[in-house]
């Protein structure tokens, strides 16, 4: 496991946010390197960081999130990107008061474990990225802290202990307990396999081998049966294709009803369509009399405006027969004169009944 970046915001003594890249310069250019500074400077906080970013715990604080945090902040986090096999992962740790007020409740701590090869997130909650750390690295927190980050007391009487006293003093720092762990890991693992391992004996064991004889002459059926499976393939393979066929030919015969049916349509509109030329044709003669037919309705209303003038004329007479008086008759002969001859007349007796009046 690389520790390859931290980012951190309000840990400790250290106010603000920060960030350590360790694959630049100058951490990148040396495989050793040392964090000093007077007491209360923020050197364990840094620790802190690493440890709060992966487990989502300190080695210094049961529930670090009322600990941690720079006093009069309302937020702070850890984040950590770390490879380990080929793969970069990125894990972080945020919590933060409520309503973004230092001095209101503290919420409960958000952690994440992405790998960052495609974004996907493995782990949401602090449950999970635990179990998920420790299924990656094979190391969980106490592990880790054991191992990895030793106490600032234990490591310094490491240095100066003579060489006769270093080893009790490594057990003591590292906690040697842990390898146990392991070996009780690895005992379990290895008694388990040799059951599986045993009762695939006892399985192998109650199978009954087959006879040289009945396995020749099952070898034989199967080379018979490979053929015989051969052979109905390409069967069936033929019979998939006359299928095709036939659902090919089904469709083609729907397709030659409908035309069927469609050109019966056809036919109908086409007789409809010949009666209505043969009655187009037949109505050509009529156009000869086109023009004898508008003269005849011109002389039709003509001759009834005739008649509604005639109609006015005869009733003018009936009254000047009234004011002429009963014994006055028409003229002799009027009846048999012209229409135009009638109107004359009638002009005249007008004039006359006018210079008698």
């Amino acid at each position: 496991m690389k520790i390859l970046n931290i980012h951190f915001k309000n840990i400790n003594s250290l106010e603000g946010e920060s960030r350590v890249n360790f694959e630049q310069s100058p951490f990148s250019d040396t495989g050793v390197f040392a964090i000093t500074g007077p007491n209360g400077s923020g050197k364990s906080s840094i620790l802190d960081v690493i440890t709060l970013g992966l487990y989502g715990e300190t080695f210094r604080f049961d529930r670090p999130a009322g600990h941690v945090m720079t006093k009069h902040t309302a937020e702070c986090f850890a984040e950590i990107e770390f490879s380990l096999g080929g793969e970069k992962y990125k894990s972080s740790w945020h919590v933060h008061c409520a309503e973004g007020n230092p001095e209101s409740e503290l919420m409960h701590p958000e952690m994440q474990l992405i790998r960052l090869k495609d974004g996907e997130v493995l782990a949401n909650t602090h449950h999970e990225v635990c179990a998920r750390m420790t299924e990656i690295t094979g190391m969980n927190f106490r592990n880790f802290t054991r191992s990895i980050m030793l106490a600032q007391g234990d490591f310094a009487a490491f240095l100066n202990a003579l060489d006769s006293e270093r080893m009790d003093i490594l057990e003591k720092i590292i906690s040697t307990d842990i390898y146990a762990d392991y070996k009780k890991e690895i005992i379990d693992k290895a008694e388990n396999a040799q059951k599986e391992l045993d009762l695939l004996k006892q399985n192998l064991a109650a199978i009954q081998l087959m006879e040289p004889e009945k396995q020749e002459a099952s070898e034989h059926d199967l080379i018979d049966f490979k053929e015989q499976l051969s052979e109905l393939q390409d069967a069936q393979n033929s019979l998939k294709q006359q299928q095709a066929l036939q659902i090919e030919i089904t469709a083609i015969k729907r397709q030659i009803v409908e035309q069927e049916k469609n050109l019966e349509k056809a036919k109908k509109q086409v007789e409809n369509t010949q009666k209505l030329l043969d009655q187009i044709a037949a109505a050509q003669d009529a156009l000869i009399f086109k023009d004898d037919i508008e003269a005849h309705r011109l002389i039709n209303h003509v001759i009834h405006q005739g008649k509604s003038t005639l109609d006015d004329f005869q009733s003018e007479l009936k009254q000047l027969k009234a004011k002429l008086g009963d014994d006055e008759t028409a003229p002799e002969g009027l009846a048999q004169l012209s229409f135009t001859e009638q109107l004359q007349a009638i002009d005249n007796i007008r004039a006359q009944v006018n210079h008698f009046a």
